[in-house]
């Protein structure tokens, strides 16, 4: 057997099932790439595409997949590593999404709606290690968002210093984040009744200065709702090791959204779902109170290059004693929906989570490099559900981000999106 002008080196496994066989056979190119082919055969012993396994790196190592679920998908996954760099299209149907995600920072690559990419990315992994600075695609945590003075008053009966990368504050959890480590996977598993991804990362005592060994899980699924298709992700962290009772949690997603297919979103039309917001100081941290925001933002409005300009956090609920560590229990909400009317793509983001950041990215300035556009101000924009900025240093707030041993943190995000006839 021969592909793409490569010959299998040797046969790496094989499993078996009582009426298909999966052959997995490495193909070698030079000395420094190695990809692994997954081939499946049926009951008559003719040979198939789906599903397709690809693996590729550098170091010749294959990242852990899980073939029995991959057989039991009836819809074919196509996974690729480059570098350690993993993608997978979820799944590879007319009917379906089509979503990419990369092992570092369990980014979300690419989401495309009728073959339109509608977030903003790279195609390499050295890449996103380079020229990320906005955290395209990038799973934020510990913290996301800012805290203030890059210090946590009071916290295990102490106080910490963390790294001040967005001076005087701190800003996702510093420089080193979660959306700038690389995470394990993925993993195919299925969750109630659908093909999910799971990465994880186990993120050790004083990471970036916060205390306490955790473990984040982060899944991915995929399916088609009403003839939209939908992207859901859902959080889960907990303490893991002994070093400490308490540390502090918020995660969320950081892409950028970009539905006009051109160069900016401009001519994009808006709308907020709620009027109120988190009043700010000129660092970006709250005042701790909740007001009505000024614009109105529950009423279809454009968002672009000459037009008003957002980075505020929107609060969802204002019940702020009732808000869990644990979202996942409570129902979606309907946060932002953005529309196009040349491209007529849609979008909806959803959440489980009380607040979120809207950014029209205003501050993006990222050179075309590698064959991969410029990315300037009002390139794209962004939704990011989260806890109240700032919460651990607000007496009336920090129950939302404080996780002790023996608790889960745990929130969900998703994303509709489909395109309207002509």
């Amino acid at each position: 057997m021969g592909i793409g002008g490569l010959s299998p080196s040797r046969l790496k496994y094989q499993y078996m099932h009582p009426s298909r066989v999966i052959m997995a056979v490495v193909l070698c190119k030079g000395a420094s790439d190695i990809s692994l082919k997954g081939l499946w055969h049926n009951s008559c012993g003719v040979r198939s595409s789906a599903p397709r396994l690809y693996l590729i790196s550098p170091s010749c190592s294959v990242a852990p997949i899980n073939s029995h679920n991959l057989l039991l998908s009836p819809k074919g996954y196509e996974v690729s590593s480059i570098g350690r760099i993993k993608t997978i299209d979820t799944p590879k149907m007319a009917d379906e999404p089509s979503v990419k995600f990369t092992s570092l920072g369990a980014i979300i690559q690419e989401l495309n709606v009728d073959g339109q990419n509608i977030v903003l990315g790279f195609t390499k992994k050295e890449l996103y290690e380079k020229y990320n600075t906005p955290w395209f695609g990038a799973t934020i945590g510990r913290v996301a968002n800012r805290i203030k003075h890059a210090k946590i008053q009071n916290l295990n009966n102490q106080e910490y210093e963390l790294e001040k990368n967005n001076d005087p504050n701190a800003l996702h959890g510093g420089s080193r984040g979660w959306g700038r480590r690389d995470f394990e996977g993925p993993t195919l598993l299925q969750r109630n009744g659908k093909d999910t991804l799971l990465y994880t990362y186990t993120s050790p005592h004083l990471d970036g200065g916060y205390p306490g060994t955790v473990e984040i899980k982060v899944f991915y699924t995929a399916s088609k709702e009403d003839n939209r298709s939908v992207l859901s992700i859902e959080y889960e962290v907990e303490i893991v090791g002994d070093e400490c009772n308490e540390t502090i949690v918020n995660v969320t997603n950081h892409s950028y959204f970009n539905l006009t297919g051109g160069e900016t979103i401009d001519g994009t039309s808006a709308k907020l779902l709620t009027q109120h917001y988190l009043p700010l100081d000129n660092t970006g941290i709250p005042f701790g109170r909740i007001d009505v925001h000024p614009s109105k933002v529950t009423e279809p409005f454009t968002i672009g290059p000459n037009k008003e300009a957002f980075d505020d956090v929107f609060v969802m609920d204002r019940d702020v004693a009732g808000i869990p560590l644990d979202t996942r229990e409570r129902p979606l909400q309907l946060l932002a929906e953005f529309h196009h009317p040349v491209s007529r793509i849609n979008l909806q983001v959803h959440s489980t989570e009380p607040a979120f950041q809207f950014y029209t990215g205003q501050g993006t300035n990222v050179a075309a490099v590698d064959g991969n556009p410029s990315r300037g101000p009002f390139s794209g924009f962004c939704i990011e559900p989260s806890r109240f900025v700032n919460a651990i240093n607000e007496p009336d707030w920090r129950h939302m981000v404080v996780l002790k041993k023996g608790d889960k943190y745990g929130s969900k995000i998703v994303y509709k999106t489909w395109k309207d006839p002509k």
